[in-house]
This record gives C-alpha cells, structure tokens and sequence, in this order.
C-alpha cells in the first residue's frame, strides 16, 4: 500500500490515505475501494491541508491526486503537494514562503478539475501575494478525462515536457 499523510500549513498531520497496489501490475489494486481515507480527527480539519512530496519552497507545484502529484515531481523535479481531490485544491492553504504555485490540473470531462484550479487561482490572486499558473492537459472530445499522469503513461517524459503551452511561465528553480 502506499500511505500517505495530509497535513496543514502548519504541520499538523490531519488525515492517512491508502492507496492498495496491484500485485500484478503498477496500478492500484483490483478491489472495490483502492483508495481509502480515515475520517478526519475534527471537523474541518481537512481545510486547507495537503499531502507534502517536498517540503514548502518559493515554488511549488500542485496536483489533485498523489499519483499525479508524482508525475509532476518525477518528470517537473519541483517541489510538490496533492490536495487530494477538488475540495482540497479549492481550499488548499499555501505558507508566506511560496511566491509561486504552478497547479497541474485534471482535465475531467465534467470539468471539476479545471473550476478547482481556477477557484485556487482566483483565491491566490486575491488573498495572496502569489504567482499562481494553470496547467491542463489536452483531451480529445471522446475521453472521459485526462490528468499529467495521463500523459506520462500515454506520451512519455518528453511529451509531458512539451505539453506545456508556455515553458517560460515556469520560473527556474
């Protein structure tokens, strides 16, 4: 299983995902729940809290799921954090330290991936003094929905690379 922490800003541990793996191939396993998630401790306590692959930097990059979220740190090598799902991104909360987020975000057909990271966009702008950038993968018309771990999987490295639009909106770390 991979297990994984969410955490607040602060560096309080609020909740445990599990993720089961697959014996028999890289995905998760074939059960009817993979993923799992205890009930957080409080409630509310899963505001503004994120999974941390790295700890906080002056840029960080942000995706919806952990397995995503690796995607991006593998192939971006940036600093990066899983909200978990919508309502995570929606409300992630970022430390004074970050002056850039870029927000990797799923292209779901039903478009909830995009309204997240436009809602955390919108929310950066206003709230904060952060940078923050969208970036979605294409999806053709007949795809239910399509994330960066998509277009590893799919494409490779360097189609993940070439993927995004306008690399000089990604500053040098």
């Amino acid at each position: 299983a991979l297990v994984c922490l969410f955490q607040t800003v602060d560096g309080n541990w609020v909740n445990i995902l599990r993720i089961f793996l697959s014996k028999k191939n890289m995905g998760k396993a074939e059960v009817d729940s993979p993923k799992k998630q205890w009930t957080p401790i409080k409630p509310d306590g899963m505001k503004g809290a994120a999974i941390y692959l790295d700890p906080p930097a002056k840029c960080i990059a942000i995706a919806e799921g952990v397995e995503t979220a690796m995607a991006v740190r593998y192939v971006t090598k940036l600093p990066t954090w899983a909200t978990g799902d919508t309502n995570g991104m929606k409300n992630l909360e970022i430390p004074e330290q970050v002056k850039h987020i870029l927000i990797w975000a799923d292209n779901d057909k039903n478009n909830a991936g995009i309204e997240a990271a436009e809602f955390l966009h919108k929310r950066m702008m206003c709230e904060k003094k952060i940078i923050p950038t969208i970036l979605l993968p294409e999806r053709d018309d007949d795809r239910h929905s399509r994330d960066w771990l998509d277009v590893l999987n799919e494409e490779g490295e360097e189609a993940f690379r070439n993927a995004v639009r306008h690399p000089d909106e990604i500053p040098p770390i």
